[in-house]
């Protein structure tokens, strides 16, 4: 059960980077940023550092009261965010590209927080 949420949650930040991809460089441009190189893992950074994200702050505990998931996820996808700028100013070749992580992180909170809310089949919000 583990392992179909964090891949459901994967799909999710993927679809996320696809978007951003898309909003930030036009869309139809997600090919052309494909055949850059190490594109796959800069992406794949992104989808990892997320899921271990998710995964500390305990968002595949589902016992948790409804308000503290939304917190939950706010401080999973924060965390997430400083922990890829500070890897991204370390080694800056790693970087998606301006604006497109946090347009990604961005669009992924509200993919999760309402993907969430769907499998909890509860309002997330108080």
């Amino acid at each position: 059960m583990l392992l179909a949420l964090m891949g459901i949650d994967c799909i999710l930040v993927l679809y996320a980077l696809q978007l951003a991809i898309n909003a930030r460089l036009g869309f139809g441009s997600l090919g052309s940023y494909i055949a850059l190189p190490q594109a796959f893992a800069r992406i794949a950074l992104v989808i990892l550092v997320c899921e271990l994200s998710l995964y500390s702050n305990d968002l595949y505990d589902f016992r948790s009261r409804r308000g503290e998931i939304l917190v939950r996820l706010l401080r999973a996808f924060g965390v997430a965010c400083l922990v890829l700028a500070g890897i991204y100013y370390l080694v800056p070749n790693l970087s998606l590209g301006r604006g497109i992580a946090t347009v990604a992180l961005v669009l992924a909170l509200v993919l999760t927080l309402g993907w969430r809310a769907m499998v909890a089949q509860r309002p997330l919000v108080v």
